[in-house]
């Protein structure tokens, strides 16, 4: 009679009825006396069910909230601005170099405890509060040996729940660290783009140019400049005369002198 569980209740009804005093009464008072009991037990089985469900709601409240990690939208945001570095329309070297120098090709900082949001000791605490209420449904349910089967239960509960958060928030700093390293390398080529169109587009400035005051735009390669420098300069070196070398027409012919310094 001592056991206040609805489990203990329920028991205690069923001894009740199923007691000497109960049978011996075949009037009504034994009649009310047993549908009393019958009530109890109801009773006891609708609380046992509605302290169960209660519980069970909270512990797995408790350890959704331990498996959640903290909003990433701003390291996704840096991470998209890196990848967009570079891929701007620069008209000079100078403005080039001023975004190459200010960007952060390391990417955000992806640090594990900032996404997942909970530090060690808040962890064993959310487990051990998990314990705790588990232990007390089951106490109220079963009495004590309840109150153990609830504390394991609900022990359990918040451990998978942190377990699944450690692992999303694993999976999560993976996947930022990769996108960081996609980013930093399209904001590589980007750049490297944006200094070849500058530098196309300076020639072609040059080239308009030099047709504007009447110059010949050719296009040759590096030999062919070279082999026209060569031959040009043997053809000076045959037109070359000696400068000690005099020539003098006479009347006998062409008379040459050579000056020995």
């Amino acid at each position: 009679m001592y056991n206040q569980s609805f489990l203990g209740s329920y028991q205690n009804a069923a001894r009740l009825r199923n007691s000497e005093a109960i049978a011996a009464n075949d009037d009504d008072s034994g009649y009310l006396m047993d549908q009393a009991l019958r009530a109890q037990q109801g009773q006891a089985i609708a609380g046992g069910i509605v302290t169960g469900l209660t519980g069970a709601t909270t512990l797995l409240s408790n350890a959704y909230k331990d498996s959640q990690i903290r909003d990433t939208s701003m390291q996704e945001g840096q991470i998209a601005d890196l990848a967009r570095a570079g891929a701007y329309n620069y008209s000079n070297y100078d403005q080039l170099a001023n975004d190459y120098a200010q960007t952060n090709f390391g990417g955000p900082n992806i640090n594990y405890q900032d996404i997942r949001g909970m530090t060690t000791g808040q962890q064993v605490g959310s487990v051990a509060t998990s314990a705790l209420s588990g232990a007390a449904t089951g106490l109220q349910i079963g009495g004590p040996w309840g109150a153990l089967i609830g504390g394991a239960v609900g022990g359990l509960t918040g451990l998978g729940g942190v377990i699944a958060g450690n692992r999303a928030t694993e999976t999560r700093r993976q996947t930022l660290a990769l996108q960081a390293d996609l980013a930093a390398d399209s904001a590589q080529r980007n750049f490297e783009a944006a200094h070849e169109r500058i530098g196309d587009n300076i020639h072609r400035r040059n080239a308009v140019n030099a047709v504007a005051e009447g110059g010949q735009i050719r296009r040759q390669s590096i030999q062919q400049f070279a082999n026209r420098v060569l031959k040009k300069g043997a053809v000076m070196q045959r037109d070359r005369k000696p400068s000690n070398v005099q020539r003098i027409m006479t009347n006998g012919g062409c008379v040459y002198r050579v000056k020995v310094k």
